[in-house]
This record gives structure tokens, sequence and C-alpha cells, in this order.
């Protein structure tokens, strides 16, 4: 295969959460200004890998199921706002050890595989319920708890309406 023709995609790992819990983000997120993220496509990103070539995807699909089993309870009890970013998200006043933990043992296997990843932040997990918004209003609301077991190898893909996800592979 050519340079050429080697398709780059824009990948990230991320928590996944059930239909329920994407039901409940929904209702949640519906009196907010700005772009709405679309019902399939809510998630806590544990690592953004940028575009890779297609080359790597079994690489990364392997490292998916290389790692532990997700099993731990999140809960979302904190709306924040980003004025650089004009971003809504929702946050963890308490984040699991065990989330951290996954993370980090991503970051381990990604650098097992000589994977390299762009310097990142602090990891601070959080769903973007919108975006291109303006500061909301204060918003009460009962914190959302769900069992989360369940994680994704995501391509992200740009269009008119922004972008949209699609997994590629989970577990």
């Amino acid at each position: 295969m050519t340079t050429a023709t080697i398709r780059q995609h824009r990948l990230f790992y991320a928590i996944w959460p059930d239909d329920a819990t994407s039901e409940r983000l929904m209702r949640l997120q519906a009196p907010l200004p700005g772009r709405k993220t679309h019902r399939e496509d809510f998630h806590i990103t544990l690592v953004f890998l940028g575009a890779r070539s297609s080359e790597l995807l079994p690489v990364f699909q392997e490292i998916l199921m290389r790692l532990s089993k997700v099993e731990m309870t999140l809960v979302v009890d904190r709306l924040s706002y980003s004025r650089r970013s004009r971003m809504v998200r929702l946050e963890m006043s308490t984040p699991p050890p065990a989330l951290f933990q996954l993370q980090s043992e991503l970051i381990q296997e990604l650098s097992r595989h000589d994977i390299p990843l762009q310097s990142h932040a602090e990891f601070r997990p959080h769903i973007t319920l919108a975006r291109n918004a303006d500061a909301p209003g204060a918003l009460q609301f009962a914190p959302i708890t769900w069992h989360a077991n369940h994680i994704a190898l995501v391509e992200s893909l740009i269009g008119a309406e922004g972008a949209r996800y699609r997994v590629l592979a989970s577990r």
C-alpha cells in the first residue's frame, strides 16, 4: 500500500454510556444553549490519539482487548463551563480512582507499543453536553449515576454539523 492510499483516522479511547444513561444526559442538556452533543455521542474520553494511519487500527484494537475489565460506578454531578472553548460539560465531584487507573493503564499500553502521544494536560474526565455555547444559567439537576462497563475505540468524523463519532471496537 502506498503512502498516498493509507487512510488517516481521528481516534480516541472512551468510556461509553449505556442507553439509559445517554437518555438521562440528553434530558439534562435540553435547556442548555449551544450545539448539543448527539445522544449517540456522549462519552468520557480516556486518551485522544489524533490522526492515525489505518495500518495501526489492529494495534489499537489489540490494546483495547488487553485492558483490564471496566467495572466502575460514575456519578456525574457538576456542570462546568469553559469560556475559552465555549463548552458546557458535566463532571464528577469525586471521580473514582479506577477511572484514573484505567487511563494510566491505557497510556502504558500505548507506550509499550511505541505509540507516541501528544503531550496531554492533566486528565479531567467529563462529558461534553454542548459546544459553541454561551454560559448556562444555574441548572439544578439530580446527579446521574451509571455503572460503566463499556470502553471503546472511536473514530471522530468531522462534518457540516460538527464531529460525530463511530465506535470501531468495544468491550
